[in-house]
């Protein structure tokens, strides 16, 4: 396996640690505007970087499988 795909695997999990919270805190409207920011763009970064997995695996002949074989 990919450091790449390690390091991917790695922010996802740490990310999913918090969307619960985050979640619970927007329905209760005790979530900071500061902190709905921050959030926001941890999870923007992480799709960035799981774009360019999947572009890094499509150029590299693939690690993962194709759109029409398996989608999330």
């Amino acid at each position: 396996m990919k450091r790449q795909t390690i390091e991917l695997v790695n922010a996802l999990q740490a990310v999913n640690k918090h969307v619960g919270a985050v979640a619970n805190a927007l329905l209760t409207g005790t979530l900071p505007i500061a902190k709905q920011h921050e959030f926001a763009g941890l999870l923007t970064e992480l799709g960035d970087l799981l774009h360019q997995h999947a572009e890094d695996d499509d150029s590299a002949g693939g690690e993962g499988t194709s759109d029409d074989e398996h989608t999330a």
